[in-house]
């Protein structure tokens, strides 16, 4: 899962006022950071909201309602379409009292616990052979090599 991510998504909202004490953590994600930010929000007291397109396992549709998560599933659309799991996420976001879309896409806070935890620790384990599928988020900042098994 994508533990790492969110905790420091969640810790950014924090620090920068977005989520108060009580508020709701929306997410619009393809699984893994839900689950990640559903389990962060039940351990801290906090709501989860996270929008997923149609074509995501029914398990994992689950384990988010099992973990407290409020669920909206959406048609596999353009990001741009209103409907879109993305879209959706905005729009519950802004129209939830309290929320907070920390957005795993924008914030850079994402990228750092890659580079700084996940990233990091993938090296160390492969000795840095990671031979794996690769991927490039291309930050003004850093690059963030993630290995997809």
């Amino acid at each position: 899962m994508k533990d790492r991510a969110a905790h420091a998504l969640v810790d950014h909202a924090i620090a920068s006022g977005e989520l108060k004490p009580g508020g709701t953590i929306v997410q619009g994600t393809g699984g893994n950071t839900g689950v990640s930010l559903a389990m962060i929000a039940k351990s801290r007291g906090y709501k989860a909201h996270v929008c997923i397109p149609e074509n995501i396992s029914p398990d994992k549709v689950d384990l988010l309602r099992m973990l407290g998560a409020e669920v909206t599933v959406c048609p596999c659309v353009p990001y741009t379409d209103p409907r879109s799991y993305m879209s959706m996420a905005a729009s519950i976001a802004a129209s939830t009292p309290g929320a907070a879309k920390p957005c795993q896409f924008e914030c850079i806070a994402n990228a750092d616990a890659h580079y700084k935890g996940t990233g990091a620790e993938i090296w160390a384990q492969t000795a840095g052979d990671v031979v794996r599928s690769i991927h490039w988020f291309p930050y003004d900042r850093v690059g963030v090599v993630n290995a997809d098994p």
